[in-house]
């Protein structure tokens, strides 16, 4: 049995947004910016909160509304290449993430980031933040053909991070 100051986990998996750091003002900034190119209202934040968490196109359609599902592949082509260009704007480190992700490190817990946010661009807010020394990888939408909350997508991570899957922690 371990001591009482070891965690029963081993390998720790964070979402991103709204767990480790706050980007919903970039995020509903860039929706914002794409419905207005299409010329549609703007939605407001809690609409873009409501829309969000299965992946940018699952958000888009949201916003879109099913009278607008034609314009999805245009709108998906002008908020990605906005997001190109404005994501680091505005994203915030929740306070005592790099804390918690240092003190799991120390007791040797692996720790990678698992998230529905397009990967490179996970990656990118991650090392923007000085957030790699903490994390043993970051994996994201289009890292696999899968995403949360598809089984196959957290089983990829734990496979690829050879983790014992009887210890993992999901935040």
């Amino acid at each position: 049995m371990p001591p009482a100051s070891s965690p029963d986990f081993r390998t720790c998996l964070f979402d991103l947004d709204g767990t480790l750091i706050d980007h919903f003002r970039a995020i509903h900034r860039c929706h914002a910016y794409t419905l207005r190119q299409l010329g549609l209202p703007e939605p407001t934040l809690a609409q873009v909160r409501r829309a969000v968490g299965l992946g940018v196109e699952h958000a888009i359609v949201q916003l879109l509304g099913p009278e607008h599902a034609d314009l999805l592949p245009r709108a998906l082509t002008i908020y990605r290449a906005h997001w190109a260009e404005t994501m680091l704007d505005d994203v915030e480190l929740l306070p005592g993430a790099r804390e918690l992700l240092s003190a799991l490190k120390k007791r040797g817990v692996q720790t990678a980031v698992f998230t529905n946010k397009h990967g490179p661009s996970a990656r990118d807010i991650c090392r923007h933040l000085g957030l790699d020394p903490f994390l043993d990888a970051v994996f994201g939408a289009n890292d696999t053909p899968c995403i949360k909350p598809d089984f196959n997508f957290a089983h990829h991570v734990l496979t690829q991070r050879k983790a014992d899957i009887r210890t993992p922690l999901f935040v």
